[in-house]
């Protein structure tokens, strides 16, 4: 009886060390797959590749660049209004 509870409760360490380590790992890669999804990102890339992201041109490109979805309303800052 003692053995079983035992076998049980690593499976349960176990179970839950695996669950530990693979949420933040999906949390992480879906995060990263969300940044590259990201037009402004895919442009940045290519202008910096071309060695031209400290150009006006570069400046005039990224200003005309938007995002896949418009920025929450909440992530507005309002220090300078």
């Amino acid at each position: 009886m003692a053995l079983q509870m035992s076998l049980g409760i690593l499976c349960l360490v176990t179970l839950f060390t695996v669950w530990l380590v693979t949420v933040p790992v999906l949390v992480l890669m879906t995060l990263i797959l969300q940044i590259l999804a990201d037009p402004r990102v895919r442009v940045e890339q290519r202008l910096r590749d071309a060695g031209l992201q400290t150009t006006d041109y570069a400046r005039q490109v990224m200003t005309q660049v938007r995002p896949v979805h418009p920025p929450r309303r909440d992530a507005e800052s309002s220090i300078l209004k």
